[in-house]
């Protein structure tokens, strides 16, 4: 018999990355949403352990000394009026996300907010969801999820000093994932999914950047630019889990 899409496997396509501060409310973006990632390297966590002998026991005992977080990397199909990787690296080596021109002039407005060093929310939707068809049940947890996941990215921006602006535009994804159900909308479309999972991944900085593909001559393909980036914590958040609000589920690394 069909399995219920309600209770299928998560596909790997619909994802969304959103930049949710510190910022204030004159600073431009720092990841600009339109243009979205072709990929983003899964949040990867390890746990560094230490072998100990417990008195005269005849086994060593492992316990847990730490976690890290792996680096995470963003590529994404480069265009002639999108330097957002660029910008983000030049902020980083520079040490100010104040923007300056081609003759050394510092611009008025502050790349991505006061500090290069950000705090990213990583949702992973379900691949079709019918709201449709009224929100009972399942569709019901469904809804509460994409509000869960606007709870979290307002939350986390009233916490870093966000801006109006930032817990505006917050709000205003969930609502459109909630209200558009499978609507298209061209390069909107994360809009018309819903949220399935989502990771806080917090201080995040660049450590490398690639301008672009190899050139070749003898290719026609779509030259795409990646940004690795070293994350300090990871939250993850199982939004069909029941627990209000998406409380982690996961440790503080």
């Amino acid at each position: 018999m069909a399995r219920n899409p309600y209770s299928d496997y998560l596909r790997a396509y619909p994802f969304w990355l959103m930049d949710v501060g510190p910022a204030d409310s004159i600073s431009l973006p720092l990841l600009t949403p339109t243009f979205g990632f072709s990929s983003i390297t899964a949040p990867e966590i390890t746990l560094e352990t230490h072998e100990v002998i417990d008195g005269n026991a005849v086994f060593t005992k492992t316990v847990i000394k730490r976690g890290s977080v792996g680096n995470i990397t963003l590529a994404q199909g480069i265009t002639f009026y999108n330097n957002d990787f660029g910008r983000w690296m030049e902020a980083a080596v520079v040490g100010d996300t104040a923007p300056v021109d081609a003759i050394g002039i510092t611009g008025p407005l502050p790349i991505g907010g006061p500090t290069f060093r950000r705090d990213l929310l990583l949702v992973q939707y379900f691949s079709h969801v019918n709201l449709d068809a009224g929100l009972g049940g399942v569709g019901t947890a469904v809804a509460a999820a994409a509000l869960a996941t606007g709870a979290i990215a307002a939350s986390q921006l009233a916490g870093s000093g966000g801006s109006v602006a930032g817990l505006a535009t917050a709000g205003g994804v969930v609502a459109a994932a909630v209200a558009l159900g499978n609507a298209k909308v061209g390069p909107f479309e994360f809009a018309a999914r819903v949220p399935a999972r989502a990771w806080m991944l917090k201080g995040c900085i660049p450590v490398r950047y690639k301008s672009g593909t190899d050139f070749d001559a003898q290719s026609n393909a779509i030259s795409v630019a990646e940004i690795e980036l070293a994350v300090d914590v990871v939250d993850e958040f199982a939004l069909g889990s029941g627990l209000a609000y998406g409380a982690p589920l996961l440790a503080t690394f």
